[in-house]
């Protein structure tokens, strides 16, 4: 009788394993498999999505074994969903100042239920489970389930990115703190690779370097202004806004290559 139980359990635990020849919790084929079962999901979710969106957000797996299947097999991952840190950190400031129907694309996704870590710029999962079957020519797998939360949470993180721009403009501190975030950046960026240059190029080209700042102050505004009480926050966004502009198209013009992290945020 034992010898027969064991031969049962032997079948049970290898049969779902053996077709995927090569196959396991952490094979490409696995991850690309949930990767596009969780993109489409999200898409049919709706809430005016597109396909375009849900793919800037790349999804990195860790997969582990887990019950064996009569058919097929089941994994555990680590998910780790890496996004934009200003959309993060806009969804982060806006939880508390959700309209009715921000509200409830927030509690669809179920995201904090689900959600272990939002880091700067990445969302962590710790416990997700899936099932997979092989193709019939054994050649590829396929998921082995009809939805999945995580779904939802692509789909959440992809409308917050299409709507931040709308949402933000009802919250002037964090619009501000956006503005002058890039606006550092950029500066940033412009004095370091100024710096890189030798002292005999930045010479040659002080005078239009002066120049253009002072084009810049006279069309933006002093960035002193920005210290200013007498100003409003939208007031001082603007300042921040046009200068971040002038300094891009500067950094572009002089053929420095930077990250453009900002294109989302830029009003």
């Amino acid at each position: 009788m034992l010898r027969k139980m064991a031969c049962v359990f032997f079948l049970l635990f290898f049969s779902g394993n053996s077709f995927a020849k090569g196959f396991d919790c952490n094979s490409q084929e696995v991850f690309n498999a949930l990767t596009k079962f969780i993109r489409e999901n999200a898409l049919h979710i709706g809430n005016g999505v597109n396909r375009d969106i849900i793919k800037k957000f790349p999804i990195n797996y860790e997969g582990f074994p887990n019950v064996p299947q009569k058919i097929g097999f089941n994994c555990a991952f680590r998910i780790k969903i890496t996004a934009d840190e200003g959309l993060l950190k806009f969804i982060k400031a806006y939880s508390h100042e959700y309209d009715q129907a921000t509200s409830r694309v927030y509690e669809q996704s179920t995201m904090y239920s689900l959600i272990q870590d939002m880091g700067d710029n990445y969302v962590l999962i710790n416990s997700f489970y899936a099932n997979f079957i092989a193709t019939d020519d054994h050649k590829d797998v396929i998921v082995d389930m009809q939805t999945s939360r995580l779904d939802n949470v692509i789909n959440a993180l992809a409308w917050f990115e299409m709507n931040e721009e709308r949402l933000t403009d009802g919250l002037p501190e964090l619009r501000y703190e956006n503005a002058k975030s890039k606006y550092d950046y950029l500066n940033g960026e412009l004095n370091l690779q100024w710096g890189n240059l030798s002292s005999n190029v930045r010479q040659k080209m002080k005078k239009d370097a002066l120049k253009w700042i002072a084009f810049k102050n006279k069309q933006c505004g002093d960035m002193k202004l920005v210290q200013s009480d007498t100003l409003s926050l939208q007031e001082k966004t603007k300042i921040y806004d046009c200068h971040s502009s002038s300094t891009e198209y500067r950094l572009d013009e002089l053929g420095f290559t930077y990250h453009n992290k900002w294109n989302r945020i830029s009003g």
